[in-house]
């Protein structure tokens, strides 16, 4: 019977085989995973394992992460002057234009929908939304970059919309932004849920099936795909309305504030015969 710990190791090298796939591709070397992840441990054990707001003392670093100490006094020293990056990423020019365009009731119809934008400078056009949402991007750029996406037509002298779903880029530039929505915020999930209380936990679900047919799962796919982005919208336009509410405040301003994210994922696995 397989122990726990040894279940543990087991799927610990196959999240981590996936990574490590990712990695080599964007140019990241064993060697370099290697010292990430021991200045990682250090820096978790040093918060994790302090006592009465202190840091925990190299003793217990030691005890915790089987480090030497002369690792443990390395690492803190190359932890001091270790780059700590703003975790928020920026949305993206076409993001951001295509969600103000989907949520701002300057964009919409009667009913509540978007309206085409006419082509060109000036007011009710593409290139107001585009200038609204950033002044730093050349609007003849972005709306090339919308239309070569297929988030917008063009219909005669107008632009339609036609989705808010804009894909991540595969690049470096891209495993950044999806190591940041995706990974980095899961993992957030799962260490705040083991270590809170119970009645303090984050939604962390998932749902599957083992009874699926080969020949259905391109339809499911495509199915599950469109859910999952209706429900991230209609999210993102829960937590936009309430941070208008927020930020329209002026005693709101003053108080500390959360990023608040919500994400979804989906997965599939060939079962053996």
């Amino acid at each position: 019977m397989i122990s726990s710990e040894e279940k543990t190791r087991s799927l610990i090298f196959q999240a981590i085989r996936y990574i490590a796939g990712i990695l080599m591709d964007v140019g990241v070397s064993a060697r370099d995973f290697i010292e990430l992840s021991k200045l990682a441990f250090v820096d978790a054990a040093r918060d994790r394992y302090g006592k009465n707001g202190r840091p925990a003392t190299v003793a217990m670093m030691v005890e915790k992460t089987r480090l030497s100490k002369n690792d443990i006094y390395r690492l803190r020293e190359l932890l001091v002057g270790f780059p700590e990056f703003d975790v928020t990423e920026p949305m993206s020019i076409e993001s951001s234009v295509m969600m103000h365009w989907y949520t701002s009731a300057d964009f919409h119809d009667e009913q509540g929908l978007p309206v085409p934008l006419r082509s060109g400078p000036g007011p009710g056009s593409l290139f107001e939304l585009i200038e609204s949402c950033s002044a730093s991007h050349a609007p003849d750029d972005v709306v090339q970059s919308l239309l070569s996406q297929n988030l917008i037509v063009k219909d005669g002298g107008l632009y339609r919309p036609v989705s808010r779903n804009v894909s991540t880029p595969k690049d470096s530039y891209g495993f950044s932004v999806t190591l940041h929505s995706a990974l980095l915020r899961l993992c957030q999930t799962i260490n705040h849920n083991f270590m809170c209380g119970k009645d303090d936990t984050w939604p962390q679900r998932t749902v599957y099936s083992e009874a699926i047919n080969a020949d259905d799962v391109a339809r499911i796919r495509r199915a599950v795909r469109e859910r999952a982005i209706d429900v991230c919208f209609g999210i993102d336009d829960f937590l936009d309305s309430n941070t208008a509410v927020r930020l329209g405040n002026d005693d709101a301003r003053a108080k500390k504030r959360y990023k608040v994210g919500f994400g979804v994922y989906y997965f599939e696995d060939v079962l053996p015969d």
